[in-house]
């Protein structure tokens, strides 16, 4: 009999799992230079050992508007946002949706920024990399959040989107 074992220490799990978030209301951001939050995860509760981050996002951008966007690490928002269960998974989501007033008060950690293109159909997609900075939760029990923020360059600026995060058990 030959036996043998193959080992990695510290990797991640190659098999995952993805759920979407989709803000399908149009959201009116309405300050041009202000930072607005647009889409936010965490974890639920009991889940602490998940691994996961935004696997890819697509803004849809409705006004003629360039705007500025970044994925932040915990940033601090204006008002405390509303957290719905993602059924079937182990997060919660937050969307700011209509004439939004809620805004970043503080940046979070950026993990990723791009500018977006002006155009009243400009679609813009993006493929978030692997990175170092998950959601967990603080030795207090606070749950860490991720946030995609959008400052538009212009005022009234409209926007749909969609998120998609990647997980590992």
């Amino acid at each position: 009999m030959i036996c043998s074992q193959v080992s990695t220490e510290g990797a991640l799990n190659g098999l995952y799992s993805t759920v979407g978030i989709q803000h399908d209301t149009t959201t009116t951001l309405g300050t041009s230079g202000t930072k607005y939050p647009y889409i936010g995860y965490r974890l639920k509760q009991g889940y602490k050992s998940v691994t996961s981050q935004y696997n890819s996002l697509s803004i849809l951008n409705t006004s003629n508007d360039n705007y500025l966007m970044t994925i932040e690490y915990n940033p601090t928002l204006s008002t405390t946002p509303t957290w719905i269960d993602i059924p079937n998974s182990p997060f919660q989501y937050s969307l700011f949706t209509g004439t939004t007033t809620t805004t970043v008060t503080s940046s979070g950690y950026v993990v990723k920024s791009l500018i977006g293109e002006a155009g009243t159909s400009a679609l813009t997609t993006l493929v978030v990399d692997d990175n170092q900075i998950r959601n967990g939760s603080n030795v207090d029990g606070t749950l860490d959040e991720m946030w995609v923020n959008i400052t538009p360059l212009g005022a009234n600026a409209t926007f749909l989107g969609t998120a998609e995060i990647l997980y590992y058990l």
